[in-house]
């Protein structure tokens, strides 16, 4: 087994077919055939299931897809270190960041961090906090920033950076807990939930997946917009909500199972010391 294999398989999985994974790699499909034939042989086991129009992994096959991931990052990691290393603090960091999060990690972090670092570029992937986490397990991103709650597992780590409180948005004073039952809401999905345990007869008139939504929707008066302070303090007419026992946490995430960048790393060990 040796990493030119590692990387066929890893581009025939992800490709879907021998034929495409060949035209993605610019080799023929008679060599590529053999090695995927030759690493079965060496493993003692089908790696792939070949069907008429696609190939699937087998159980096996799955765990050394993702092994396969885990070393090819590795190796591109590794020499982009060692290109750090000689040039200076240069490279790309892998980035997810929860969309109603841009402008919090643009002022509160990586505005200073590229003063310090002006030669890093981004990758930035946009999406929620479960789409971002996925990111980070499948080695797309090397960070995600997102908000609590969300599944714990061993294989991340994860850095509380700041805590939040609720806010009202779209009201012309601040609101009780018991007026929030009277009046439209307008919820990002993934707080329904607890809302739904806090107030006793609430009236959703919008529920989206992002929470800019809401407040887009609320400044449009079609109903108070509930958002944490970061999203909310920017609006004229934001207050607490009085009596809510509900916060919500902003989250550093990495993977134990990724090799983390130089680049990256400085951008951690800038967010620690903030």
């Amino acid at each position: 087994m040796n990493l030119k294999q590692l990387q066929i398989y890893k581009t025939v999985v992800e490709q879907g077919t021998m034929s495409q994974a060949a035209k993605t790699l610019h080799m023929s499909q008679p060599p590529l055939s053999l090695q995927i034939k030759q690493l079965e042989e060496e493993v003692g086991a089908p790696l792939l299931i070949r069907g008429p129009r696609h190939v699937e992994c087998t159980e096996l096959g799955d765990l050394l897809y993702h092994r396969a991931c885990t070393i090819c990052d590795l190796v591109q990691n590794t020499k982009q270190e060692l290109f750090d290393q000689q040039h200076g603090k240069t490279g790309t960091i892998h980035l997810g960041i929860v969309s109603s999060l841009q402008d919090y990690v643009l002022d509160t972090w990586l505005h200073p961090f590229i003063q310090i670092y002006p030669k890093i570029h981004y990758e930035i992937f946009e999406g929620n906090t479960y789409t971002c986490l996925d990111a980070l397990r499948h080695h797309i991103i090397e960070i995600a920033v997102v908000r609590s709650p969300f599944p714990n597992d061993s294989n991340i780590e994860i850095i509380q950076t700041a805590t939040e409180n609720f806010y009202s948005i779209g009201s012309t004073r601040p609101l009780s807990i018991q007026e929030l039952n009277h009046i439209p809401l307008l919820v990002y999905r993934r707080w329904k939930e607890f809302f739904d345990q806090i107030l006793d007869t609430p009236h959703y008139f919008c529920v989206s997946d992002d929470a800019r939504t809401c407040i887009e929707w609320a400044r449009h008066g079609y109903g108070i917009a509930l958002a944490p302070a970061s999203i909310a303090k920017k609006e004229a007419n934001a207050y607490p909500i009085q009596d809510l026992d509900m916060q919500s946490n902003i989250c550093i995430v990495t993977s134990k199972n990724t090799y983390i960048s130089t680049s990256a790393h400085a951008l951690l060990e800038h967010i620690k010391n903030q």
